[in-house]
């Protein structure tokens, strides 16, 4: 199963007159962002936001909501079990 990390890319707000949301991306961020490349050869970095909250700075509920990029991460692989232990050599009969 994979782990995945988020990073913070920047934060969103409504604009000061309320009919668009802005983002505000911190530009050190997005020159190390984890970026994909198109058929068409342009390259592109995903980003994403939580819906929910989008729709809280929409009905000015809240003020910002963080942008993120989301990293998949490589599962750390389970501890192995720790073995049996020996058994006991047993005793030889006496005759």
């Amino acid at each position: 199963m994979k782990n995945v990390e988020s990073t913070l890319m920047g934060y969103m707000r409504k604009s000061t007159n309320g009919g668009a949301l802005k983002m505000s991306i911190d530009v050190d961020a997005l020159a190390k962002a984890d970026t994909y490349e198109s058929k068409d050869g342009k390259r592109y970095a995903n980003l994403i936001v939580n819906l929910a909250r989008v729709q809280e700075v929409i009905n000015g509920d809240r003020p910002v909501i963080a942008v993120n990029q989301l990293h998949d991460v490589p599962a750390t692989p389970e501890p192995a079990a720790p073995a049996a232990p020996a058994a006991k050599p047993k005793a030889a009969k006496r005759k």
